[in-house]
């Protein structure tokens, strides 16, 4: 139609003596329904390559069902709430799909699995970092974050086998005569070098003032 000139002209429908198709067949709303499916299929391929069994959603599910805070959240995600409860507005990405509360592509875990499942995402006895890695592919529930620093930080095998920070304070051995072994340190005071002896024995301290710090001097 580029290589026409042509003028668009509106004409009141009273006035048209036959109609045009356009005019006479609008499009069906499909908007909302568009986006449902969308939303659906995305949760379905949620289910299907979430890291668990049938047997253990089942599981979840079941228990979900028993924890009085996540049976207030799905009734509402599914409408049947009777009122917004203002903390589940924090989680806009709360689905519903078989029964089983997600958020997200992660399975929320109710309050009595939360130990059990703290346990075996900390198996490998990883450190905090790749713990909480693996929560983030796969499970979810309110402060997960402060609860996996709390388990592993309080993990006892964790704590047995990590590296010290600092080397650890070895005692002397003590002598068994005055000056028989003494430690020595050079420091300066006022500009002026100065040569401190300790006896291990005894404790006593000699200072000596210096001239030159070199092993030439």
């Amino acid at each position: 139609m580029m290589r026409y000139q042509y003028d668009i002209i509106h004409v009141p429908g009273k006035d048209l003596n036959t109609a045009d198709f356009l005019s006479r067949s609008p499009l069906q709303e499909t908007g909302s329904n568009e986006l449902q499916e969308e939303v659906q299929a995305y949760v379905d391929n949620i289910v299907q390559h979430l890291p668990a069994s049938d047997e253990r959603l089942i599981q979840i599910r079941d228990h979900q069902r028993k924890d009085p805070m996540l049976c207030t959240w799905r009734d509402q995600i599914l409408g049947e709430g009777k009122r917004r409860n203002s903390k589940i507005s924090n989680y806009a990405d709360l689905s519903v799909k078989d029964g089983l509360l997600l958020k997200g592509d992660r399975i929320v875990i109710p309050k009595d699995l939360q130990q059990e499942v703290l346990k075996q995402l900390h198996s490998g006895h990883q450190g905090i970092v790749k713990t909480k890695e693996r929560a983030r592919i796969s499970v979810w529930w309110p402060g997960i974050t402060k609860d996996i620093e709390t388990y592993v930080g309080k993990c006892t095998i964790c704590c047995k086998n990590q590296y010290p920070k600092y080397e650890p304070m070895c005692p002397s051995e003590l002598p068994t005569n005055p000056w028989q072994k003494v430690g020595t340190d050079l420091f300066m005071w006022k500009q002026n070098n100065y040569l401190l002896v300790i006896d291990y024995y005894s404790r006593y301290i000699e200072i000596a003032k210096l001239n030159t710090t070199t092993s030439e001097g």
